[in-house]
């Protein structure tokens, strides 16, 4: 899969994780619930990207948190639809076992690129995801060659807890897919090689 999560970004080579498993379920220490946990594995069906990007041609800024300029809605149903049946596996996974799943049109793609971020934030609904179309090497190795001291963050994602100030660090790879409920706060870290990172993100408003 390569994905990576660093637990302390303090010591960010002595809590690297590598994992090769089909899914995975990363939680805080602390945490044996639901809540705050994060969801993670590798799409299934690839083709949903080029979907999602071939229709994606409404600008969303103005209903997004971050400081990226090239965000779009993507408003095609066929591509809401094929993104829904990808979600239903990996919420299989999860042991839910779902007839039916509503995006309600709240899909859409972001293309970041060096110096733009996340801040701190959450989202609407009732499960938020990710899924990471381009990610190039480059980037996912920035954090390596952070020159702030302590913080290494370049181009990695952060979970904050709820009840703590625990973080869960993420540096996931093209085709990663991330999980996790809506009120989870989140932030994504600049990068600041010339490449961009594409991703394609939504709620999930209800489950049946």
């Amino acid at each position: 899969m390569g994905l990576m999560v660093i637990a302390n970004v303090h010591d960010p080579q002595k809590w690297l994780k590598e994992t090769n498993r089909e899914w995975d379920l990363f939680q805080y220490s602390y945490q044996r619930l639901l809540l705050d946990k994060i969801y993670v594995s590798t799409i299934k069906d690839k083709s949903i990207i080029d979907q999602c990007l071939n229709s994606a041609n409404i600008k969303h800024n103005n209903e997004l948190a971050g400081d990226i300029q090239k965000e779009f809605k993507v408003d095609d149903i066929d591509a809401l639809q094929s993104v829904e049946e990808e979600l239903k596996k990996h919420l299989y996974n999860m042991g839910e076992h779902v007839n039916k799943l509503g995006l309600n049109g709240d899909l859409w793609v972001n293309y970041q690129q060096a110096t733009e971020f996340n801040p701190s934030h959450n989202h609407t609904g009732l499960l938020s995801f990710v899924i990471y179309a381009d990610i190039p090497e480059e980037i996912r190795k920035e954090y390596k060659n952070s020159p702030s001291g302590n913080t290494q963050t370049r181009g990695l994602i952060r979970f904050s807890s709820q009840f703590t100030n625990e973080g869960l660090y993420f540096n996931p790879s093209t085709y990663t897919i991330l999980i996790f409920e809506s009120s989870h706060l989140h932030q994504v870290y600049p990068f600041y090689s010339d490449n961009t990172r594409i991703t394609i993100a939504g709620n999930i408003q209800h489950i049946e």
